[in-house]
């Protein structure tokens, strides 16, 4: 499953967050077992793609992996 979210400015792009009262993608309803691929600081807006196959970010991401 491959997911397109626009990320709000002030979300943590990750599903637990660093201290407490932040917001992360976990108040968004996603479904279980998916990831961010890549990511955008706090302070940023954009598009994020979510991911539940195992291994894509790295595919995608590292470019050893290529």
């Amino acid at each position: 499953m491959l997911l397109a979210f626009h990320k709000p400015h002030g979300v943590l792009c990750q599903f637990t967050p660093d201290r407490p009262g932040q917001r992360t993608l976990a108040e968004f309803g996603f479904p279980p077992g998916v990831y961010p691929l890549g990511r955008l600081d706090l302070d940023s807006e954009g598009l994020r793609l979510l991911s539940d196959e195992p291994g894509l970010n790295h595919r995608w991401l590292d470019p050893a992996a290529a």
